[in-house]
């Protein structure tokens, strides 16, 4: 008896058992169906925030979009305006009919691999709100080590006294305003940091891009910032859209740095970029030439023109390029010794390199 007792208890539970894996999986069947109806329909069903993003974000993911996640949040939180950090207090917030059609646009976009950051109209960069078009680069986060970099360098050089208690620049001048030129500004977000960054130590920035359309993006964002007053503009194909001395090879202006973030990509592998980079960014920003070093080549030649003695160049470059950089301006004698600084991740990013007679 204790042992038809004992198999028919092991009966009763390996059934149990057995009833319950099958309703679970028959639930995850259901909720799979239910889900890959909604991935089907180009109107996302979604009823709150919550079920919107678990659904945008499996939309996204099979549309090839790396972080599915974080960018139905970003999204999500872009149609509710406000910050995306406080989602998790509106997580059961039934969408309005607005915000529905809005998230249902705004998704299907997303799906076609138009950037993140042109469906929000802007990226963050630093502490500012940069806006971006087709006719710019989206800022990446690689520049923000640039700027960084940049900024201690012009607070280290500029707060050496003189000997009448003045500010110096590099050279160790006294009593001169000193000058940055952004070469290749795109969107504006270098010459924004700078004059924003720098704004104690008097420091006039010049920004510089042979694109029209994209010094009219750069000019709205540093006035939606407040550093228009700060920064000159000038359009031109490299130096020479500067202004010059009249009748003389003197440059009107020389500068105490110059930052860049130019072109690097190689020609040949454009077509390999990823769609949003491709399709979206501007192919003036990207494309370097045919190995990537093409404005590397035009800095190394010409900018020492440009600075003052022991004024700075420095310039974010690619993956690989480093050395290559490296060789390149050790053959001219008017640039000292090229440091390499590494990004955020690890990666060599950034060269600085001084100017010398």
């Amino acid at each position: 008896d204790v042992h038809k007792r004992e198999e028919y208890f092991i009966f009763l539970t390996t059934k149990s058992t057995k009833n319950a894996k099958n309703s679970a999986a028959l639930r995850a069947s259901r909720s799979k169906q239910s889900v890959a109806r909604r991935l089907q329909s180009d109107n996302l069903c979604a009823v709150n925030v919550n079920e919107a993003i678990r659904v945008g974000e499996q939309k996204l993911r099979l549309s090839g979009v790396e972080s599915a996640e974080l960018e139905a949040n970003w999204l999500i939180a872009h149609v509710l305006r406000m910050p995306r950090l406080e989602l998790f207090l509106v997580r059961e917030r039934v969408l309005t009919e607005a915000e529905m059609a809005l998230w249902t646009d705004l998704m299907g976009q997303r799906c076609q691999r138009i950037p993140l950051q042109h469906l929000m109209g802007s990226v963050g960069f630093l502490d500012w709100d940069i806006r971006v078009t087709r006719d710019v680069l989206i800022p990446r986060p690689e520049t923000e080590s640039l700027v960084r970099a940049a900024l201690d360098c012009l607070k280290a050089d500029s707060l050496r006294p003189g000997s009448d208690g003045s500010v110096m620049n590099g050279s160790g001048e006294t009593g001169r305003q000193r000058h940055v030129l952004d070469f290749g500004t795109g969107s504006g977000c270098i010459s924004i940091a700078l004059a924003a960054g720098a704004r104690e130590l008097g420091i006039q920035v010049h920004a510089l891009d042979v694109s029209e359309a994209a010094l009219a993006v750069a000019r709205d964002n540093a006035n939606r910032n407040g550093v228009g007053d700060r920064i000159s503009w000038y359009q031109g194909d490299g130096f020479a859209g500067l202004p010059r001395v009249p009748s003389t090879a003197v440059p009107g202006i020389q500068f105490d740095m110059i930052v860049s973030n130019p072109p690097y990509i190689a020609t040949h592998e454009l077509d390999a970029l990823p769609d949003e980079v491709r399709l979206h960014d501007p192919r003036l920003a990207l494309d370097g030439g045919l190995d990537g070093l093409r404005f590397y080549r035009q800095l190394a030649a010409c900018a020492s023109e440009w600075l003052v003695e022991n004024g700075w160049l420095m310039a974010e470059f690619g993956d690989g390029q480093g050395e290559a950089i490296r060789s390149l301006f050790r053959s001219y004698r008017t640039w000292g010794p090229l440091q390499v600084e590494k990004d955020l991740s690890g990666r060599d990013r950034i060269f600085m390199v001084r100017s010398r007679s």
